[in-house]
């Protein structure tokens, strides 16, 4: 049975949902900026960007731009130093601008979807990663990430570098480089001001030029603390995608994780069965507790703990990063 389903958002699940479904229902994507955008740093695991290059026929050299062999970080006072070969950055702009033209119908940007207009869908998609049609709850914690795109004369550090912050408001600042002199600079914070500064900080203090600033409001919590996934307004069902149910890592990386919820709602729909979608989604991203935990270790400065935990996920990170078992024994700590 065609449907007519609207996807409300045309960020990386709505316009990934949307080509996948477009060859069996009518899909109408609602975007309400003017025109495409990739804010976030555009770094991902390596084999998840493998896997989405070769699902669309895409050459993975076109958007490869740098592949991870060390991970900085700093914890507090302490500095520490990791291999790590399992993490890119690459054009996420492009990748999602040539997934959008091979859509079927035009997406309408600058365009919300109201709610006089439900009932012409059989379904409608929440892909604006801030429940915006779902509805916000009480646990959402929505950060500010700040980024701006720099040029140094050489890098800060050679690789990808994350830098915990002692702070109850503030994630990390990342650097995730783009080539050997130009990296996003980025910082998440529950204060929008808080961001700004620690990013210009950064970039004062290595004598970067900025070239572009970013800022977008980013939903943080776990699928756990995100149901409901589905509800019914004016007699049509609205179901979640992306990070509107928590596909989000607790470092912010949701390219994955988004992924997979995409793959697992167009699984529900195509079987016209959307009851289980919560609960497959619950099982399949159940490793995002391990990653919460992880997280909070390394924001508090015990990263021997969070090497261990890594070590008992270890087969899911093995995937995702391809960190290797011998991997504590490369951490060095300064």
């Amino acid at each position: 049975m065609m449907n007519k389903i609207a996807i409300c958002g045309a960020g990386w699940s709505g316009l990934l949902l949307a080509k996948k479904l477009q060859d069996t229902h009518e899909v109408t994507v609602f975007e309400q900026r003017k025109t495409l955008d990739a804010t976030c740093a555009w770094g991902t695991p390596t084999e998840t960007l493998k896997e989405l290059c070769n699902e669309h026929h895409l050459n993975i050299a076109d958007y490869l731009l740098w592949q991870s062999r060390k991970l900085y970080s700093k914890h507090f006072k302490k500095s520490a130093v990791m291999n790590m070969n399992g993490l890119c950055t690459f054009n996420k702009k492009l990748f999602m601008l040539n997934i959008a033209s091979k859509l079927k119908n035009p997406i309408k940007y600058g365009t919300i979807l109201k709610e006089n207009e439900y009932q012409d869908y059989n379904l409608i998609v929440d892909a604006t990663g801030t429940r915006s049609y779902l509805g916000t709850l009480p646990t959402d914690k929505m950060y500010v990430c700040y980024q701006e795109l720099v040029k140094f004369d050489s890098l800060p550090y050679s690789d990808f570098y994350m830098n915990f912050k002692q702070s109850e408001t503030t994630k990390y600042l990342w650097m995730f480089p783009l080539s050997d002199n130009v990296a996003f600079v980025g910082c998440g914070s529950l204060k929008g001001k808080d961001a700004y500064n620690e990013v210009t900080d950064f970039v004062e203090t290595y004598n970067g030029t900025t070239y572009k600033r970013y800022a977008k409001r980013l939903r943080v919590n776990p699928p756990e603390e995100s149901s409901p996934f589905i509800v019914t307004k004016k007699s049509i069902k609205i179901v979640g995608v992306g990070n509107n149910i928590g596909a989000i890592s607790s470092f912010g990386e949701g390219i994955d994780p988004s992924t997979a919820t995409v793959n697992m709602l167009v699984d529900r729909i195509q079987n016209n069965n959307l009851n289980i979608y919560e609960q497959q989604v619950m099982h399949n991203l159940n490793w995002l507790k391990r990653d919460y935990q992880l997280y909070s270790q390394l924001k508090n400065g015990k990263v021997v703990s969070a090497m261990l935990n890594m070590m008992l996920n270890g087969q899911f990170y093995r995937h995702r990063f391809k960190v290797p078992l011998t991997a504590i024994n490369s951490f060095k700590v300064k």
